[in-house]
């Protein structure tokens, strides 16, 4: 359902959990990039060489230098939009992210179920912004029209015209 057009990033200096969570990732989303880092420098040196940023960030909060909730911040405050997950075992931290615009705060440990659950929950939203994005971007409108909601491409439209209240638009197609 959500196989393209996500990136995922996991950030948690333990290994065995995040190579846990890559397999569970690939489990669920098997044709979508992700990214693994085990330190806020190794991810914010990834991140200012490629600019590639990701879509959902997995992030634990108990690290060192920064911590999970200082890279939170820093990625807010340069204007990133994507989805923040927060994956640890640190429960007083909750209320903080809720400053940094967390979607979901999961609890070490976790079921499968719940964490799948939660994803499919991001991943739907990630795509809704990306299509919004699109439909932005693109300057399409949407018509009403027997039942079907279309989206027709401005740039496509020739001209439209009313007859009979009725509402004809002529694209090139």
């Amino acid at each position: 359902m959500f196989q393209n057009m996500i990136k995922f990033a996991i950030l948690d200096d333990d290994i065995r959990f995040c190579e846990l969570l890559f397999c569970m990732l690939k489990k669920k989303f098997p044709e979508n990039f992700i990214a693994v880092y085990d330190s806020g420098k190794k991810f914010f040196s990834d991140i200012l060489q490629t600019g590639n940023m990701p879509d959902i960030l997995l992030l634990d909060i108990k690290m060192a230098e920064p911590d999970g909730m200082e890279i939170a911040k820093r990625l807010r405050n340069k204007g990133w939009e994507g989805i923040l997950i927060f994956i640890t075992g640190e429960e007083q931290y909750v209320f903080d992210a809720f400053d940094v615009r967390a979607f979901h705060y999961l609890v070490k440990p976790f079921s499968e179920e719940r964490f799948f659950s939660i994803l499919e929950n991001a991943a739907r939203e990630i795509l809704c912004k990306k299509s919004r994005k699109q439909i932005e971007e693109k300057r399409i409108i949407t018509v009403y029209a027997n039942g079907l909601h279309i989206n027709i491409d401005l740039e496509t439209v020739f001209y439209a015209e009313v007859y009979d209240r009725k509402t004809i638009v002529h694209t090139k197609k």
